[in-house]
């Protein structure tokens, strides 16, 4: 009878020894599961941030391509090729009169 309790507290104390090793692993892994998810939650803030100044950039991008079209159509015109010719080369049309300050 004697053996067959130290066996049996043998098996029981196997098992728990068993069950904390396990339990132990599982731990670590859970541990390591939430470390990694961390990691991925900083980055997927970071890349938000980073895709949010790409965003902002972009449509700064396609204002400023907007206005150039703008500027592109204009100096296209008439009026700016007039305009150019008076400032710049002090040019007029026939019968105007360019009025200076005295000296």
């Amino acid at each position: 009878m004697a053996g067959r309790r130290r066996k049996q507290n043998t098996n029981t104390l196997s098992t728990i020894v068993s069950g904390l090793t396990i339990l132990c692993v599982v731990l670590l892994l859970l541990g390591v599961v939430s470390s990694q998810t961390q990691k991925l939650k900083e980055k997927e803030a970071a890349y938000a941030a980073e895709e949010e100044r790409l965003t902002a950039e972009y449509q700064d991008l396609k204002d400023k391509a907007g206005e150039l079209e703008e500027q592109r159509i204009y100096v296209q015109t008439k009026q700016f090729v007039e305009e150019m010719a008076k400032s710049r080369l002090g040019l007029v049309k026939p019968g105007e009169m360019i009025l200076r300050p005295g000296n």
